[in-house]
């Protein structure tokens, strides 16, 4: 079981499966015996030779004069995994910053339309986190919503932990456009009191325009939330997504600031 974590480990680091064999051998054979870890692995002296010459290259091993001097510790491997995973977060973290860009050249250059559906809660709330981080500072998603039935779905304290105040950290506004039936209501009077602080601008629609179901529209999709069932459909088309943010526009025009 213990070699098994170690040839792992070694496949982790990059090495073939050959040379992580190899090297499992090396470090429990200190004699070194060239022609028996060949009869081992099942292969020829010269895949041997070469093996160690490849794992001396990963810094496994060191030669002198073409000869076998040294095998690092396994210590050495967990040191070598530590490096390539502190350099896997830094490379992380270079692509987070760049991804909006990508995404972009990504969307704009997509030559036809592409829809997903995301059933259930645990897929409805992925895409719901996703949004956000693919946005970047400045960005603004659009909103026309349901209200209270959207954000008791994805838990309220949760909501704002882990979405609205990473969002406002990160400088994505909001404008949001909601149903008047929750004009009085008490829950959303506090809602709307956060707006400023939040990077959110909201208004009602008329009493006579219900509007059925949540949309967002973010910079790269629009987004159709059914919290009933719970389900979600993205679009990912440029000619649907100006059409909805037109749209969007017009009726936000339409509409008369909040007191």
């Amino acid at each position: 079981m213990k070699v098994n974590i170690l040839h792992q480990s070694l496949l982790d680091l990059g090495l073939s499966d050959f040379l992580a064999k190899l090297y499992t051998e090396l470090i429990q054979d200190q004699e070194l015996n060239i022609t028996k870890i060949a009869d081992k692995l099942d292969t020829y002296r010269q895949r041997v030779y070469d093996g160690i010459e490849e794992l001396e290259v990963k810094g496994l091993v060191e030669r002198k004069r073409g000869q076998l001097s040294n095998i690092e510790s396994p210590s050495k491997v967990i040191r070598l995994l530590n490096q390539k995973i502190s350099g896997l977060e830094i490379t992380k973290e270079k692509l987070a910053e760049a991804l909006p860009t990508f995404q972009a050249s990504y969307f704009s250059n997509r030559k036809t339309p592409l829809t997903q559906v995301y059933q259930g809660k645990v897929q409805f709330l992925n895409l719901f986190y996703r949004t956000l981080e693919e946005s970047e500072q400045n960005d603004e998603i659009l909103i026309y919503s349901e209200g209270r039935d959207f954000y008791n779905l994805i838990d309220m304290p949760t909501y704002y932990e882990s979405w609205a105040v990473p969002r406002v950290q990160k400088g994505v506004l909001v404008r949001a456009i909601f149903k008047n039936e929750f004009e009085n209501d008490k829950y959303f009077i506090n809602f709307l009191k956060r707006d400023k602080q939040e990077l959110r601008t909201s208004k009602f629609l008329p009493k006579d325009n219900l509007q059925p179901g949540t949309i967002w529209i973010t910079k790269n999709r629009v987004i159709f939330w059914n919290t009933l069932i719970p389900q979600a459909v993205t679009i990912e088309d440029k000619q649907i997504l100006d059409f909805q943010k037109a749209n969007f526009e017009l009726v936000w025009r339409s509409l008369p600031p909040l007191d």
